[in-house]
């Protein structure tokens, strides 16, 4: 009891001390924090989502660049495969003439008494007479199958017909004279050297009319020596009604010219029309369209029957032919559709064709008139062409160029927000794959041009390419891989500008043996792609969007304080480097968004440039980084600077350099990333007095 009445006393006493005595107010430090928005920089930003591949460590995707698209095909058009239309003229001349084989004329006969006196064979007995040589008038023979020739070779002999009881001595001549003109020429003398017995028949010797112009009019002129009888002789009418004649054979001739009938008989013509050498050179091919026009005119005087073939022009398995009828001096054009057909070397089939072939078979005959015909007579023929397109073609291709149509890769996304050059990818490829169809060899000239644009200013590397694809049979896929080595300049110089864009031209020149068909073609797929191995040689800048502090992230009263209370103010910059690369760390904080784009701090009240540098992260065997490099950064503001957190909008830009690595290479994951944490830290003195 007694000690609860003192602390109950205590108690009175201490209220009634503070109710007598005036209380002193305390003041008090109070802190806000104002937290910046800020952005993590992750490497996979850097480098576009499209450009990675998949490949993991640890299940973490690797950073990789990978670019990769396709040109158009480029394919072979009918226009292509064409060859120039060809035009020639030539002749086919009917040569020598044969007329009729054999052909047998009867002179005019001597009767007994052309032969015998008057006196003599007045009676049926004729006495004996003595030996007599008689040259009665000449005699006439005339063929009807020739009016005149100029005989090339030939023949003519005489048959004599003794149909009489006399018998003729030896020595009987006969003058054989060509009739035609004003004046008779002596062809021959034909002699007989043994007497002729009564009722016999002898034949001549042959006589050559070669090189002999003659009409179809002969005389034959008789000198008969009459063998005399000692005997008389009974002569019956029969034969006194007995005569003697000759029959005079003409044959195997061949002439040069003449008016005749022209029995029917055939000549023929090989012609070789020269194709182009300038252009494709033709083993075989299908041919798409094309006409060859033959202009024929039949400059004789004798029905023509032809039939003509193209033997290099095939279809259906036969060579292209036609066959017409032309009458004396008759014009024909006939056009030969070459569409369906090939083309091809019949005698020789895996030797190019230097020129069609075009035979001609002519069939001639005058129906059995007389006509003046010429060996120089036959037919003019006159060979042209259009354009001849192929669907395929075999042999040795005149060079073929066709443009690669140009292809541009939009890389502005690749690296975004990304500034500077010093990115080495010294491990790059660039792996070109052809899809060829064609089956010759092609030519490849492939430039690949990267081009940078900053700020209006525009910065390029041109890379050429020239190689030679395989043909399809050999490998319908050819894949060239380009290293840092491999040109100049090379994959890498391309690729170290950062273009923006990236362009692919060139021209594909289709040349030498082989087989193409129309719409066959060749294409290029390209990727370029890093190991995971990088070098910085000069810094990059990865420049995030500008963003703001509004008037409602900081309240009015918070205005007031800064303004009236403030007394300590800093920026803590936590900083924590999860990638292999050193890097700088810049923030800008300006009341005007033009004043974002330098360092400069015309008013420290209106802009502050904050920066800070961190290591990379600690790396392990495997080359990737284990654990990041962690910095705090304090940076103390002072009540000048402070000023420019009482104005309304504040603008804010991050800025993150990547720093040199020298000659160390560098591992990057997707995931490896800069992790940024900014707050202001204000401090404020509270007094309530």
């Amino acid at each position: 009891m007694i000690k609860k009445g003192i602390m109950l006393l205590g108690t009175i006493a201490l209220i009634a001390a503070c109710s007598f005595n005036q209380p002193d107010v305390p003041s008090w430090d109070t802190s806000w924090k104002l937290y910046l928005p800020l952005k993590n920089v992750n490497l996979e930003k850097i480098v576009n989502d499209s450009t990675l591949i998949a490949d993991t460590t640890n299940g973490q995707p690797i950073v990789k660049f990978k670019l990769e698209d396709s040109t158009d095909w480029v394919r072979v058009n009918q226009e292509d495969l064409s060859i120039d239309g060809v035009d020639e003229d030539f002749s086919a001349k009917i040569g020598t003439i044969h007329l009729k084989d054999k052909s047998e004329v009867n002179s005019s006969p001597l009767t007994l008494n052309d032969l015998l006196p008057p006196e003599i064979t007045a009676t049926d007995t004729i006495p004996p007479y003595p030996g007599r040589v008689i040259t009665p008038d000449p005699k006439e023979v005339t063929y009807d199958f020739y009016k005149s020739a100029y005989i090339k070779s030939g023949s003519i002999y005489l048959t004599f017909h003794n149909d009489l009881f006399l018998t003729v001595d030896s020595g009987l001549t006969i003058q054989l004279f060509n009739n035609g003109g004003d004046t008779p020429v002596k062809i021959a003398d034909i002699k007989f050297d043994k007497p002729i017995t009564p009722f016999s028949v002898v034949q001549s010797n042959v006589v050559d009319l070669s090189n002999t112009r003659i009409s179809n009019k002969f005389l034959l002129k008789y000198t008969i020596p009459i063998q005399g009888t000692d005997t008389a002789t009974v002569i019956t009418d029969e034969m006194r009604n007995g005569t003697i004649y000759s029959v005079l054979t003409i044959e195997n001739i061949e002439v040069t010219e003449a008016e005749a009938k022209i029995p029917e008989q055939s000549f023929s013509k090989d012609q070789q029309v020269p194709l182009a050498q300038d252009e494709h050179k033709i083993i075989k091919a299908g041919i798409a369209s094309g006409t060859i026009n033959l202009d024929i005119r039949n400059n004789s005087n004798v029905h023509t029957s032809l039939h003509i073939i193209i033997p290099n022009i095939v279809q259906n398995g036969e060579p292209k032919s036609i066959d017409l009828d032309m009458q004396p001096q008759a014009q024909s054009i006939t056009p030969i559709d070459l569409s369906n057909c090939q083309i091809l070397n019949p005698d020789a089939p895996d030797q190019p064709i230097d020129s069609l072939a075009i035979h001609v078979d002519a069939t001639v005959s005058s129906n059995d008139q007389i006509v003046k015909i010429s060996e120089n007579d036959g037919l003019d023929i006159h060979v042209t062409s259009t354009s001849i397109y192929f669907e395929e073609i075999k042999g040795i291709l005149a060079p073929i160029e066709q443009e690669i149509t140009p292809e541009t890769v939009d890389n502005s996304d690749m690296f975004k927000n990304i500034s500077g050059k010093g990115l080495n990818l010294d491990d790059l490829r660039l792996t070109l794959e052809f899809d060829n169809q064609i089956d010759i060899p092609i030519n490849v000239h492939l430039e690949i041009t990267g081009y940078h644009e900053d700020g209006g200013q525009v910065d390029s590397v041109n890379m050429v390419i020239d190689r030679t694809i395989q043909a399809s049979s050999v490998s319908p896929i050819t894949q060239l891989v380009f290293d840092k080595n491999s040109t100049t300049p090379s994959i890498v110089d391309l690729m170290a500008i950062l273009p923006t864009k990236v362009t692919f031209s060139g021209k594909a020149t289709i040349e030498g043996e082989g087989s193409v068909r129309v719409n066959d073609g060749i294409r290029s797929k390209f990727l370029i792609e890093s190991p995971l191995s990088y070098r910085l040689t000069d810094s990059i800048k990865f420049k995030a969007d500008m963003d703001s502090i509004k008037k409602d992230d900081i309240g009015q009263d918070a205005r007031d304080r800064i303004a009236n209370d403030l007394s300590e103010l800093s920026l803590h910059l936590n900083i924590s480097n999860g990638t292999p690369i050193g890097a700088e760390v810049k923030l800008i904080l300006a009341a005007d968004s033009t004043q974002m784009g330098n360092d400069d701090v015309p008013d420290s009240t209106k802009k502050m440039v904050i920066k800070a540098n961190i290591e990379g992260g600690q790396v392990g065997a495997d080359g990737f980084v284990q654990t990041p490099t962690e910095n705090e950064v304090v940076i103390k503001i002072s009540h000048e600077q402070a000023q420019l957190f009482e104005l309304s909008p504040i603008y804010l830009q991050q800025t993150v350099t990547l720093l040199p690595t020298g000659d160390k290479k560098v591992i990057i994951r997707t995931n490896d990333q800069i992790r940024l944490d900014a707050y202001i830290g204000l401090k404020f003195r509270v007094n309530l007095k």
